[in-house]
């Protein structure tokens, strides 16, 4: 079975699926075999139905391109995958959205974390198989929090510990930026000399002070109500990688232990402001006391 005899077989009636001749000429320019795909379960561990597998071009009409609404159900809960592959010089996927369904009470699983891996392995044999044709490959997401269809999402915060990077320098920028003036509305004053140790969604992500907003830690709580954009280069041939070492102990471990692989620079910053938060607490307590025994 081949990647397109796979989508038809699992293709849900009357929805938008292209044809057989229509797929096949996608595919032809993709040297992938049906194992490399990221919807291919060989365990048959989910039941996976296409809702959506239309072949197009890019609004320029440069790039071929797959939009996939894809329905997965697992043991414990139902994901909707929305994604775009995007062909010509290089190959992008976007993601559009991921939401999860009839999640099992006190079940979890990394199924998200998984099939994000399993995209970078897809990415990275189409490079080593297609050397000639195609020299770059990404997945791209659009990170945001709120409600979408009447469905609370948390993407804001949830991409930054799947091992995203900021899309360009802008996007860095301007988190900065607006998390400098997020911590200062909620009483935690950021230095500028602070800031350059930030320098991925993960430092966000997993930075935490004595301070809480909305119950949450002042990183998450930030990432929960802004917006980014990222990306994730399928090729990494480096030994150590901050964000792809963060996000698998992060899912794996927990944040404590993903924790551990940041930064020595940015983990000296996030100890500063552990230390000046509790160091303040004390103080308070010591005049508390002072004022009582006064009285």
């Amino acid at each position: 079975m081949d990647i397109v005899h796979h989508i038809l077989h699992h293709a849900v009636q009357n929805r938008q699926i292209s044809q057989k001749d229509e797929l096949e000429s996608y595919f032809e320019n993709i040297s992938a075999d049906v194992e490399d795909w990221p919807f291919f379960d060989e365990e048959n561990q989910t039941n996976i139905n296409y809702l959506q597998a239309k072949v197009g071009t890019d609004r320029f009409g440069f790039s071929s391109e797959l939009n996939l609404d894809v329905q997965v159900d697992g043991k414990n809960a139902q994901y909707i995958i929305s994604e775009r592959i995007a062909l010509d010089s290089k190959i992008e996927v976007e993601i559009d959205s991921v939401f999860k369904n009839n999640q099992k009470a006190q079940l979890k699983d990394n199924y998200v974390y998984q099939l994000i891996q399993k995209h970078k392995q897809f990415l990275k044999n189409i490079l080593e198989k297609n050397k000639d044709s195609i020299t770059d490959a990404l997945i791209k997401i659009h990170a945001h929090s709120g409600e979408v269809n009447g469905i609370k999402t948390r993407g804001g915060y949830v991409w930054a510990t799947y091992g995203f990077d900021f899309q360009d320098p802008y996007q860095l920028s301007l988190a900065k930026n607006e998390f400098q003036k997020f911590a200062n509305e909620h009483g935690v004053e950021i230095a500028p000399k602070d800031l350059k140790y930030f320098c991925h969604p993960c430092h966000f992500a997993a930075f935490r002070t004595a301070k809480k907003v909305g119950g949450e830690e002042l990183g998450k709580a930030f990432l929960l109500q802004h917006e980014w954009f990222g990306k994730l280069s399928a090729p990494s041939k480096k030994k150590k990688d901050e964000m792809r070492d963060y996000a698998r102990l992060y899912h794996t471990k927990g944040k404590e232990a993903a924790e551990k692989v940041l930064s020595k620079s940015f983990l000296a910053v996030l100890n500063k402001y552990n230390h000046q938060k509790s160091s303040f607490g004390l103080f308070q307590k010591l005049f508390q006391a002072k004022k009582a025994i006064k009285r």
